[in-house]
């Protein structure tokens, strides 16, 4: 049966959670038949090792920055679809189905909510603003489905974002179509609040989008977001 999805996942390190993200999507497969490209920025853990265990397109980039690895799983995917997913997220099980339903409603791109693997009723908080269309309660957590012609359109991922690209595909793509939010949730790792508090990890995400607004350069932006939370973890 023929392929019409690609899943792109990029990695750096993402040995603990690579496994079960690639176990979780082939076994809800359904009538959509889909390829999954896994993009590794030199991971120097066994995500290469745990990965190339699964029936998946392993490629590796030459330097670490998600948005070269997504274009990287872009240009290699056969379908019409492109589906953009992080490591640590798992989207809810009829992903295929809610996705369908909203590119037949007309749009030509989405995200889906977002909630925490996580008890902190802060984070509840988090989530419960995933279900409005302000840019401001997007991320790339939350993943991202985008028709292949509309992301070329937009010229893909601009590669000279180390931070923040997905806002910067997601403004533009504003400027053109409006985007469906589908009414389920991913499922994402709270590591990025382990040892932080919630209002640490705010105000770390509100500083570095507003740099993003003030178009501050990126490298800055993570340089600074690094130091804020004392870890590199991409937003």
């Amino acid at each position: 049966m023929q392929q019409t999805m690609s899943i792109i996942i990029p990695t750096l390190n993402e040995e603990l959670y690579i496994g079960r993200i690639l176990d979780y999507l082939l076994y809800h497969k359904d009538s959509i038949q889909f390829q999954i490209i896994v993009v590794d920025g030199g991971s120097s853990d066994h995500t290469k090792l745990i990965a190339k265990q699964f029936p998946v397109i392993y490629l590796e980039s030459k330097i670490a920055n998600r948005a070269v690895q997504m274009n990287i799983g872009a240009n290699h995917s056969t379908t019409d679809l492109l589906y953009f997913v992080h490591a640590d997220a798992l989207p809810p099980s009829n992903f295929t189905q809610l996705i369908r339903n909203s590119i037949e409603k007309g749009y030509q791109y989405g995200f889906f909510r977002q909630t925490f693997d996580s008890p902190n009723l802060l984070l509840k908080i988090n989530s419960f603003c995933t279900r409005f269309h302000k840019t401001w309660c997007r991320g790339g957590d939350q993943t991202l489905y985008i028709k292949k012609s509309f992301f070329y359109r937009l010229n893909a991922y601009d590669e000279s974002y180390h931070i923040m690209e997905e806002y910067d595909l997601l403004f533009r793509a504003m400027k053109i179509e409006p985007f469906d939010v589908m009414p389920a949730y991913t499922l994402v790792s709270a590591r990025k609040y382990s040892g932080r508090s919630w209002l640490q990890v705010q105000l770390a995400n509100f500083k570095a989008f507003r740099s993003f607004q003030n178009k501050m350069d990126s490298r800055t932006i993570k340089a600074n977001y690094i130091k804020d939370l004392g870890f590199s973890a991409d937003l």
